[in-house]
Protein backbone atom coordinates (compact mmCIF):
# COMPACT_ATOMS: atom_id res chain seq x y z
CA UNK A 1 0.00 0.00 0.00
CA UNK A 2 1.29 3.43 -0.91
CA UNK A 3 -0.09 6.65 0.55
CA UNK A 4 0.90 9.51 -1.75
CA UNK A 5 0.49 13.17 -0.89
CA UNK A 6 -1.22 15.59 -3.25
CA UNK A 7 2.19 16.92 -4.35
CA UNK A 8 3.22 13.41 -5.45
CA UNK A 9 5.58 12.60 -2.58
CA UNK A 10 5.26 9.27 -0.79
CA UNK A 11 4.10 9.49 2.84
CA UNK A 12 3.54 5.84 3.80
CA UNK A 13 4.57 2.54 2.23
CA UNK A 14 3.36 -0.76 3.71
CA UNK A 15 4.68 -3.94 2.06
CA UNK A 16 3.77 -7.36 3.42
CA UNK A 17 4.43 -10.71 1.81
CA UNK A 18 2.66 -13.04 4.26
CA UNK A 19 -1.15 -13.13 4.38
CA UNK A 20 -1.14 -13.56 8.18
CA UNK A 21 0.87 -10.36 8.66
CA UNK A 22 -1.43 -8.08 6.70
CA UNK A 23 -3.27 -5.53 8.84
CA UNK A 24 -6.99 -5.01 8.47
CA UNK A 25 -7.93 -2.02 6.30
CA UNK A 26 -9.82 -0.51 9.25
CA UNK A 27 -6.63 -0.58 11.34
CA UNK A 28 -4.61 1.04 8.55
CA UNK A 29 -7.24 3.74 8.08
CA UNK A 30 -7.23 4.48 11.81
CA UNK A 31 -3.45 4.76 11.89
CA UNK A 32 -3.44 7.06 8.86
CA UNK A 33 -6.06 9.31 10.46
CA UNK A 34 -4.02 9.40 13.68
CA UNK A 35 -0.71 10.36 12.07
CA UNK A 36 -2.01 12.70 9.38
CA UNK A 37 -4.37 14.41 11.83
CA UNK A 38 -1.45 15.17 14.14
CA UNK A 39 0.83 16.31 11.29
CA UNK A 40 3.47 13.66 12.03
CA UNK A 41 6.39 14.02 9.62
CA UNK A 42 7.32 11.07 7.45
CA UNK A 43 10.57 9.35 8.40
CA UNK A 44 13.51 11.56 7.43
CA UNK A 45 11.50 14.79 7.27
CA UNK A 46 12.03 16.01 10.84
Amino acid sequence: MFLVRADGTIYIVALNSMPAARPRIEDLAGAIRFFVGRHFPARGEA
